[in-house]
């Protein structure tokens, strides 16, 4: 009898080929592999009911601002904005399905994969539609900074109290509510206080849950320092409305704008009292010419420049 035997690199390679395979057949055999499976397209209007959308009654050019608030009545936002229309949907075409080995077939388990769709429908000055598109919420920042100019915006009436949702943990399902307070100088958020000049931007996140709830938006708040007090943080997720998301945006851009507008005050006095001190120099050698000369250089080079002082 001849027993063969293997070299060391050849032992390697066969347990490094057999490995995976043993894996595999007990996954097949004993466990189930998760898959995912196409499924006619299910959706929810803003309220969480099922509905069928039809965005076929929409024209550019004819179709009334009446006829798309009617119309789009079950995922209208109530963002009230002049220059468009906002509608919100949940909607579905895929589930994660599980199905067992050797033969048995679909098991339980699993669920639809849920997402949240957005509509913007433009509506012109004479309220007729111009035109419309469908994002979802990755897509929904860039959107609204085409339609919406948070700057030429009127100022909301500080300060205000809007109620948001907020994860109780780790987990975005596990939710509870909480009131977001707008003032000149300050968002607070229950023990949170931010500094409207520290609050960097805002994106949005996925919200981790089963059914996203298409009548909230999840973002993340960025700051540029951490706040502080005993919870510092340097970021806040929350859940908000469409209105509050509009309003929020508004008043982080209004703010970096009036930041700037303060910044460059100093810069201004500045050359203020440069310009001032000048007029003062000219006034106290009693006129242009001796001003000239006593800088030490000819009147004829200023005359040839067209130098005006003032």
């Amino acid at each position: 009898m001849l027993l063969r035997v293997h070299s060391r690199p050849q032992i390697i390679l066969l347990h490094a080929i057999a490995c995976p395979l043993a894996a595999a057949f007990i996954l097949i055999s004993s466990a189930c592999l998760i898959v995912p499976v196409r499924l006619p397209i299910q959706t929810k209007d803003i309220s969480g009911n099922v509905q069928n959308l039809d965005f076929t009654f929409l024209k550019a050019g004819s179709t009334t601002r009446d006829a798309v608030t009617k119309n789009l009545a079950p995922i209208d936002t109530h963002s009230n904005e002049a220059g468009f229309f906002w509608g919100r949907w949940e909607s579905s075409k895929w589930a994660v399905g599980g199905f067992a080995g050797l033969g048995y077939g679909a098991v339980a388990g699993g669920g639809r994969v849920w997402g949240a769709r957005n509509i913007f429908v433009g509506i012109d000055q004479n309220g007729i539609v111009s035109n419309w598109i469908v994002v979802d919420d990755k897509n929904l920042f860039h959107q609204l900074n085409v339609l919406d100019s948070p700057e030429t915006s009127p100022a909301e009436a500080m300060p205000t109290v809007r109620e948001v949702e907020r994860p109780a943990s780790s987990e975005i399902n596990a939710i509870h509510t909480a009131y977001l307070a707008f003032s000149r100088e300050l968002l607070e958020c229950g023990e949170v206080k931010i500094s409207r000049g520290n609050i960097q931007k805002i994106t949005t996140t996925a919200e981790g849950a089963v059914h996203p709830s298409p009548d909230h938006v999840w973002i993340i708040v960025h700051l540029l320092r951490r706040t502080s007090g005993k919870k510092a943080i340097k970021s806040l997720t929350m859940g908000v409305d469409p209105p509050t998301l509009l309003l929020l945006r508004h008043y982080i851009n209004q703010g970096k704008s009036a930041a700037t507008t303060v910044s460059k005050i100093p810069h201004l006095a500045t050359s203020f009292k440069k310009h001032q001190l000048r007029q003062d120099q000219v006034r106290s050698w009693g006129s242009l010419t001796d001003f000239v000369a006593h800088k030490g250089e000819p009147q004829t080079s200023w005359a040839a420049r067209g130098t005006n002082l003032c």
